[in-house]
């Protein structure tokens, strides 16, 4: 038995749903029986959330485990791979804690080959045009989503990966909490920094922990005293953070670079002090007059 155009709750995207008897609908997962064209669209749409657990930390570090750890249980050497974040221990000393995905090293190199060659011949897909893809729109305004978009969750809309389709036909996304997304700007704008600097010989040798420690966790800009924040295009808009240098002569280096917002950079320039003098002197004169 087919029914067709159906209608997924969540992307009302019309999609096809098999079923070879008719009773078979009761044992359905409740993603397909809420018509729901995938479990993402159904995890998205009931807003399903992390549980309110803690992740273990190493030891040794004292921070969260990474993906690559190494530990030796039993005599036998394991390779972290993640925590459960839908699963929370129950008993034990590890009570309140989310589980932990530790591998055998040579299992884990063999699932990330599989999966790289299959993301692989995926992008060949989408590329070749074997696979078309879609951008999913903001339901608030129906246009694709842009970047800084804020969705009911908090969370902020980065880009779409076009080469990467899901199974309802749209491309993936890439959403960050607003303290990743924050993060993820300064990288990419030290990394346009450091690129630019390379090709025009400027001095530079400030890197993303630098740029990040001396980020204003308040998000003032310390010449005109606004609040800043990330525009939806990189770094145009007059409240977005812009690294300034000081003395450009010196470039981005250590010290001699700062954020303040892209207007204040704007202003500033490359004037000398004295210039900014004069002109505040001469606007002052005009203002009187006006």
């Amino acid at each position: 038995m087919i029914e067709k155009t159906k209608i997924c709750l969540n992307c009302n995207k019309e999609f096809d749903r098999w079923l070879e008897h008719s009773n078979r609908l009761e044992s359905l997962p409740r993603w397909k029986k809420r018509v729901f064209c995938n479990r993402e669209c159904f995890n998205e749409y009931k807003g399903m959330k992390l549980l309110e657990g803690k992740k273990r930390t190493d030891s040794k570090t004292g921070k969260e485990f990474q993906i690559g750890d190494i530990r030796v249980k039993n005599g036998k050497k394991q390779i972290f791979t993640g925590y459960r974040t839908k699963t929370i221990i129950k008993i034990g000393p590890n009570k309140g804690f989310y589980r932990e995905i530790w591998m055998d090293p040579a299992k884990w190199e063999n699932m990330k080959s599989k999966g790289a060659d299959a993301k692989a011949s995926h992008r060949e897909k989408v590329r070749s045009g074997e696979i078309i893809g879609t951008k999913r729109l903001n339901p608030k305004t129906k246009k694709p989503f842009k970047k800084g978009d804020v969705d009911n969750k908090g969370n902020i809309f980065h880009s779409y990966m076009k080469q990467m389709v899901k199974k309802n036909g749209y491309f993936y996304e890439r959403w960050f909490t607003p303290e990743n997304y924050s993060n993820e700007r300064i990288r990419l704008s030290i990394y346009s920094i450091v690129t630019r600097s390379k090709k025009n010989k400027i001095p530079c040798n400030i890197d993303y922990e630098y740029a990040l420690s001396i980020f204003p966790k308040n998000l003032i800009c310390p010449v005109l005293g606004t609040k800043m924040s990330w525009g939806t295009t990189t770094g145009v808009e007059g409240n977005s953070p812009s690294l300034d240098r000081i003395i450009p002569e010196k470039g981005y280096t250590k010290g001699n670079v700062e954020w303040i917002s892209q207007r204040a950079n704007i202003l500033k320039n490359n004037a000398t002090i004295d210039e900014v003098r004069k002109l505040e002197k001469w606007l002052a004169k005009k203002l009187k007059k006006v």
